[in-house]
């Protein structure tokens, strides 16, 4: 059931700052005329029960002259102060306000019956225009702070990747390591099921293993099973709607809402029994021959020619058992510059996001000076010999 309570709120007069009934047509402290004041809603005002003062709210919007811009009751058909025709005004606007932040009833801007158009906000008891009043999230602002804080940052990379410079540096220290995977053909035992078992494996073993189960329903049994539903246990009534009439009245218009609480019952069902049947397959135990990974050998120095670790392996490797070869091989180089004017030393192993290969690093002797570019980032972008 929907319930509707009027109720006066109040203005501020322009002229001597007073706070006045929203029925005053003019200020009781100094004369001045209601005009383009905003109404503001009061929450806390007692409820209008007298018939002609809720008749007098419910008549319509007031109208503010064209020409003196005089507030005049909607029954009024020509202006108090100058009487200038009704028809010449126009109407305060009749909308919707909100309620905890969320705009309620119609679209807002809409007028009543009588076509009245708005020629100002209407304000909560805050003092905020109400018609226009969004809920703030303070989760926007830091969404917005964070969004600009990482373009900032973005922009700040870009350019000092951007900022380049150049210096003449001088090679003072060289480092490099090296490793070298040493396969070897051997036979290795493994096992697998039966449809996975790999071209040329020799088997060894099948037996039949549980690889899975069936689900298979065999019954049903009885039993109580708990469940949680709502249920109505009364109704309270809540504020949907406020409604400025456009004439220092308010409308709150209240519905009845039913009230929900969770309760436990009990019910009686048929649950289903299952049994699990094993599935067989076939287990293989197998042998097969293949390269495999027998050691990882390393060197790594500081002065010589890097070179590749020692290791006696077969010129020309066939699948032969006990045959050797080389596998995986990883190498990485680091050079040391040092600059001449303020010693200055930068641990480099990638040129323009290149890491140094072997060809680079034997040119890059200690003593020699290289013309280096850097980014602002402290990357080397370019190295080349700075020449004689």
């Amino acid at each position: 059931m929907t319930e509707e309570i009027i109720k006066e709120g109040k203005w501020i007069c322009p002229n001597c700052g007073g706070k006045n009934r929203g029925k005053d047509i003019a200020c009781p402290s100094c004369g001045a005329a209601r005009g383009k004041v905003q109404f503001i809603y009061d929450e806390n005002a007692e409820a209008i029960t007298d018939e002609n003062e809720k008749n007098a709210a419910l008549s319509g919007p007031d109208w503010v002259c064209g020409y003196c811009e005089t507030s005049n009751s909607y029954s009024q058909t020509a202006c108090e102060q100058c009487h200038a025709e009704k028809t010449e005004g126009k109407f305060r606007e009749v909308k919707d306000l909100a309620v905890d932040g969320k705009p309620i009833g119609g679209p807002p801007g809409k007028t009543d019956s009588a076509g009245g158009h708005s020629d100002h906000h209407v304000t909560a008891s805050s003092g905020t225009p109400a018609s226009n009043a969004k809920p703030v999230q303070a989760s926007s602002g830091c969404a917005k702070i964070g969004c600009f804080g990482m373009l900032l940052f973005f922009l700040v990379i870009m350019g000092l990747q951007c900022y380049k410079t150049e210096a003449v540096l001088q090679v003072a220290g060289l480092t490099w390591g090296r490793t070298l995977t040493v396969e070897e053909y051997r036979t290795n035992q493994k096992s697998c099921w039966d449809n996975e078992l790999p071209q040329k494996a020799r088997i060894i073993k099948k037996e039949q293993r549980k690889r899975s189960e069936r689900k298979v329903q065999i019954g049903t049994r009885t039993a109580n099973e708990t469940y949680t539903k709502k249920v109505k246990v009364g109704s309270e009534k809540v504020k949907t709607g406020v409604k400025d009439l456009g004439n220092g009245r308010f409308k709150e218009i209240y519905e009845d809402k039913p009230v929900y609480e969770d309760k436990e019952e009990t019910r009686v069902v048929q649950q289903p029994i299952y049994r699990y049947d094993p599935i067989y397959d076939t287990w293989d135990d197998y042998e097969i021959d293949a390269w495999t990974e027998k050691e990882t050998l390393k060197s790594s120095g500081s002065t010589e020619d890097p070179y590749w670790p020692k290791v006696q392996l077969s010129e020309h490797p066939n699948d032969i058992i006990g045959e050797k070869r080389a596998g995986k091989r990883t190498e990485e180089y680091k050079v040391k510059f040092k600059s001449e004017k303020n010693n200055k030393e930068y641990d480099v192993e990638k040129i323009d996001t290149k890491l140094i290969n072997s060809d680079l690093f034997l040119k890059m002797r200690i003593g020699t000076k290289w013309k280096c570019t850097i980014n602002g980032l402290g990357n080397f972008v370019a190295a080349e010999p700075a020449g004689k």
